[in-house]
């Protein structure tokens, strides 16, 4: 199958912000997603634990208040998400192995998760929703190498290469916060994956760390996806409607 993608900056970078729209089209089918980052540096010291007035600053820039979060401080994963890892299949149920007490890492509170990405064998790590996302958000930490992102199973690309983000030199590990938007009347957010470095350098895998994931579900009848007419609508109709009625008149005298 072939997959093609595009990427169109949206508007211009401002106060450590970029936000583009992201085409996918896929078998005939195009889905639309808008990605905003976020510079970690812009809300939380370097090397520091985020203290909770920090976290609610990069909570309202990046317009993920009063959403669902999962902060990684138990090992009970939100009812909304399950995460597939280490090679293990989808879980809701972490092990307190997998959370991590490391300052520098961590977007809220005092724990983030923490696991190899490798490429043979093949061990991404992998958001499943148990429902449909409007907004999927989430910190990245660790991520050293040409790691990639993944939409819906469609790749974007390395996340170095994604405006805004800081490479995890020595303590200074947080790299960015992501925000992807579903365009509305496009397909739900319905699984989100970091994926190995397809070179492949570091033949253990890099050892990341994410936290801080915001969602929004995606409401049963969307206002935004209910189809409305515009002007050039309504005139398109009625010429389809008058071309109609020509064509049943002629028909009709053609009978008598």
């Amino acid at each position: 199958m072939m997959k093609t993608q595009a990427k169109v900056q949206r508007f211009a970078f401002s106060g450590g912000v970029m936000a583009w729209a992201v085409l996918q089209m896929s078998a005939g089918v195009c889905e639309a997603y808008t990605i905003t980052t976020f510079n970690p540096d812009d809300f939380i010291p370097a090397e520091m634990l985020p203290t909770p007035m920090q976290t609610a600053a990069l909570d309202m820039a990046a317009g993920i208040e009063g959403l669902t979060v999962e902060d990684f401080e138990n090992t009970t994963v939100i009812p909304e998400l399950t995460i597939e890892f280490g090679g293990q299949p989808p879980t809701a149920t972490l092990s307190p192995d997998d959370l991590i007490a490391e300052p520098w890492g961590i977007w809220d509170g005092s724990l983030e998760l923490g696991t190899n990405l490798v490429l043979n064998p093949f061990e991404p790590l992998i958001f499943r929703p148990t429902v449909d996302l409007d907004v999927f958000a989430i910190g990245i930490s660790g991520f050293q190498s040409a790691n990639e992102l993944s939409i819906n199973g469609i790749n974007q690309g390395a996340l170095n290469d994604l405006p805004n983000f800081v490479p995890a030199i020595g303590l200074n590990s947080r790299n960015l916060y992501i925000r992807i938007d579903r365009e509305a009347g496009d397909p739900p957010i319905t699984e989100i994956a970091f994926l190995p470095d397809p070179l492949g350098p570091n033949p253990v895998g890099d050892f990341v760390r994410v936290d801080h994931v915001a969602i929004a579900e995606t409401p049963e009848t969307p206002i935004a996806s209910i189809p409305t007419l515009s002007a050039s609508g309504l005139v398109t109709m009625t010429v389809a409607m008058v071309a109609m009625g020509t064509f049943l008149l002629r028909r009709q005298r053609l009978l008598q």
